[in-house]
């Protein structure tokens, strides 16, 4: 389990080098999708630091930038300390298939192996309402985890 987590954060990351959502000369209505992230843990000296974090990841089986990508080149250099960077997106209105992932994230991959972590993830049918802003968020513990889009006033707009 341990080492499929570390690749599949690893491929998260390569990942967010990937596409642009919106053209440049792109002039339609627009929404906007925001990463988030939760419970943030400050390590210490002696341990590493740790928060949940839920992210877009992918949009029609592009990779995009995303909280991962950014956290991690925000951290780098850190050690065991993190500079947490939610990624924020404009997307065009249409339906679209988008990739969201959850972890509990720790900026020195090692920690992984000596600490409890949760992650999920899921592809989901998400289709945007013109200038409205969306979240995304969700829940990982030992009673289940899940990661879904909501409005920014909190309705859950995904499954």
């Amino acid at each position: 389990m341990t080492k499929r987590l570390i690749l599949l954060v690893c491929a998260i990351l390569l990942a967010g080098c990937a596409a642009k959502l919106v053209p440049d000369d792109y002039a339609g209505p627009t929404a906007v999708v925001r990463d988030s992230n939760a419970n943030y843990v400050s390590g210490g000296f002696f341990k590493s630091d740790r928060a949940e974090i839920y992210s877009m990841t992918a949009v029609d089986g592009k990779g995009i930038p995303n909280a991962f990508s950014s956290t991690s080149s925000a951290s780098e250099g850190l050690g065991m300390g993190m500079r947490l960077k939610n990624e924020e997106r404009r997307v065009m209105i249409k339906p679209m298939k988008v990739k969201l992932f959850a972890l509990i994230y720790y900026p020195a991959p090692i920690s992984t192996l000596f600490n409890k972590t949760y992650a999920t993830e899921k592809t989901v049918n998400f289709h945007p309402v013109a200038g409205q802003k969306y979240v995304v968020r969700g829940k990982l513990g030992d009673s289940g985890s899940d990661v879904w889009i909501e409005t920014a006033g909190g309705k859950r707009v995904t499954q």
